[in-house]
C-alpha cells in the first residue's frame, strides 16, 4: 500500500486498508514492512476490530529514516478480527508512506520491536 501526499491531498487526509478477517484463538504476530521517510511525515496507525471494539495496537508518526523497517506487532487472542492500517498525510507532499510484506503468524513476535533493511 502506498498513499501519495501531493496535491488535492491535504494535512489529515487518511487512507485505511483492511485485512481479511483472521482468528488467533492463543493470540499473533504481524509483520510487516513500512517506509516513512520526509520531512513532513505523518502517522500510521494499525487498528484491530472485532466486531463492536477497535484497539490501536501500534502507531508511528514522523520521519522514520530513507530504509524500510520491519514491524512486529503482537496481537491479541481473538476470533474473527481484522486489522486496519491506516495512513494519515502529514503537513506537507514529503509525507508519502509505504507498507509491504503483510502477514499474521501464530505465537510471539520474534524480534525486540523493529529492524532495519540496509
Amino acid at each position: 500500500m502506498y498513499t501519495e501526499a501531493s496535491a488535492p491531498r491535504v494535512p489529515g487526509d487518511s487512507a485505511q486498508l483492511v485485512t481479511t478477517p483472521y482468528s488467533s484463538p492463543q493470540g499473533g504476530c504481524l509483520n510487516f514492512w513500512s517506509n516513512m521517510y520526509g520531512a513532513t511525515m505523518g502517522t500510521l496507525n494499525v487498528i484491530m476490530n472485532n466486531g463492536a471494539s477497535s484497539t490501536k495496537l501500534w502507531s508511528r508518526s514522523g520521519n522514520q529514516g530513507p530504509n524500510w523497517q520491519l514491524w512486529q506487532v503482537s496481537v491479541p487472542a481473538s476470533a474473527n478480527y481484522t486489522i486496519m492500517f491506516e495512513g494519515i498525510v502529514g503537513n506537507g507532499f514529503t509525507s508519502d508512506m509505504a507498507i509491504d510484506d503483510v502477514s499474521v503468524t501464530a505465537g510471539s513476535c520474534t524480534l525486540p520491536g523493529e529492524k532495519s533493511l540496509t
